[in-house]
């Protein structure tokens, strides 16, 4: 009873256990998908996969929630949360996933922080007012070299180096850099506003780029006491250089957001392709696995046959590591279908497809070496057995005989391989490696060129004893006939 007891534990921990990885597989959000999404996205992830749903609360969209859904960092579906159905029109994927964009992405409270910022930076020209008073700005129009002089006279300090080299050149530049300053602060506000419903920044990415250059003129004025060469009629501005390059980098945050947002067209696209694409293969996914199981055994089987007969007449020693890594991959790959990973195992379906095609390859040029072995054998074969039987001239004959036992002893090194045992021996002949074979076809093809000239060059000829026999059977008649002539002159008339 006791141990039944505890077998019922173990089962229900063991589904327990089950149950709560599921849960964590599918669901990875701050609010959890509907039990419908769920199950859609159950139906479609295989073992190994890592699926995450994440919901979308948009209530200014849409009253009723959506859930992307990511399938190995892929995003698959968007789904409606209530039925679990995917949603495929494009407006409606655009609609959601721009809105989940700049919420997601807090655009609107970036915005704000950079106005915010930009206004503390504003605030820390407080010494503006006193270099206005010093060179009568605060009460004159300074536009031109004659009316910044009448403003510098205005003031007494002034007044006294008015005509110094540079002074009223400075004024003048010093004004009409507040006129822009006051003029750029306007527009860069007013484009961070203006972002905010328009989302996007660039307007005012542009014009934080004019205000960053219009703050640097002022800061180099010369009428102020910051260098040697300075007027120091002014005291230089508090501003904070800290704002400053904080703006700057709230801004290029802002441009790369725009950018990324940009894509969101393609981004939504993929989307839809994707979930057409999951679709069907839930509907193909039987076919596909008998078809890749197919076709693995028949590249495997091919493959180790073309492999084992080509390995006992040429060298593939260098194609077992590459040999040995298809296998291991085939292996790996109908792992992968028995237990129904399918998407793993068609992910690997273009490697194993690039390590047949290259080991076919290898293997064709080995079986065409071995064919070209064979084919100037013949042709080796068939000149030296014309040649002997043309009865060469002398010279030719040596020459002959030099070939016929280079030619065997080539055939012997390929032919007659030995096997370990032998070469442990001290014989050291074995099945020819690719590139020694390649280079034995090149002697063969010399020596076919070779005798082909040999046989064209050569004249017949026929041997002594051979002229003999020939001689005494055409002049024997002669030699008699002359005889019986000569006897028949010197008898008795």
């Amino acid at each position: 009873m006791i141990a039944l007891n505890n077998a019922s534990q173990v089962r229900f921990a063991i589904i327990f256990a089950i149950l709560f990885a599921y849960v964590f597989l599918v669901a990875s959000v701050a609010a959890a998908p509907s039990l419908a999404s769920q199950l859609t996205v159950s139906k479609y992830i295989e073992p190994g996969d890592n699926a995450n749903l994440t919901s979308l609360a948009l209530v200014n969209i849409s009253k009723e929630a959506v859930v992307l859904v990511r399938i190995n960092d892929a995003e698959i579906f968007l789904l409606n949360d209530t039925a679990g159905q995917p949603i495929t029109d494009y407006d409606t994927v655009y609609r959601f996933l721009d809105a989940d964009f700049y919420r997601s992405s807090n655009y609107s409270k970036k915005i704000d922080s950079v106005m915010e910022t930009v206004d503390r930076f504003d605030s820390g020209k407080q010494w503006e007012w006193l270099c206005k008073r010093m060179t009568g700005l605060d009460t004159h129009n300074c536009t031109s070299m004659e009316t910044c002089i009448v403003s510098c006279n205005a003031v007494p300090i002034c007044q006294e180096i008015v005509y110094s080299a540079g002074v009223v050149e400075s004024i003048l530049d010093y004004s009409n850099q507040l006129a822009a300053y006051n003029q750029s602060f306007a527009a860069l506000k007013a484009d961070l506003q203006q972002a905010k419903t328009a989302n996007s920044a660039q307007p005012a990415v542009d014009e934080f780029k004019k205000f960053n250059s219009i703050v640097s003129a002022i800061d180099n004025s010369k009428l102020f006491d910051e260098c040697r060469s300075c007027y120091g009629i002014c005291r230089a501005y508090n501003w904070s250089r800290a704002d400053l390059k904080l703006i700057s980098t709230w801004m290029s945050q802002l441009a790369e957001l725009d950018k990324a947002h940009s894509k969101l067209g393609n981004r939504t696209a993929a989307l839809i392709a994707n979930t057409n694409a999951t679709i069907d293969y839930l509907t193909a996914r039987s076919g596909i696995k008998d078809r890749l199981a197919s076709k693995i055994q028949a590249m495997e089987g091919n493959l180790t046959d073309d492999f084992n007969r080509t390995s006992s007449v040429v060298g593939v020693s260098e194609l077992v590591p590459m040999y040995m890594d298809f296998l291991n991959l085939s292996n790996a790959t109908r792992g992968y279908l028995g237990r129904n990973s399918v998407r793993r195992a068609l992910a690997n379906e273009p490697i194993l497809d690039g390590l047949n095609a290259t080991l076919t390859s290898e293997i064709y040029k080995r079986k065409m070496a071995v064919v070209d072995y064979q084919r100037f054998c013949y042709r080796i074969g068939q000149k030296l057995l014309e040649l002997s039987s043309n009865r060469t001239l002398i010279d030719q004959k040596k020459e002959l005989d030099a070939i016929n036992v280079r030619y065997a002893a080539i055939r012997d090194d390929v032919e007659h391989p030995t096997d370990a045992r032998a070469i442990a021996g001290g014989d050291s002949r074995s099945i020819k490696t690719y590139d020694s074979l390649i280079a034995t076809n090149s002697e063969l093809e010399s020596m076919d060129n070779h005798l082909a000239k040999l046989i064209g060059n050569g004249r017949s000829v026929v041997p002594i004893g051979d002229f003999c026999i020939v001689s005494f059977f055409i002049m024997f008649p002669a030699v008699a006939y002359l005889c019986v002539e000569r006897k028949r002159h010197h008898l008795p008339k």
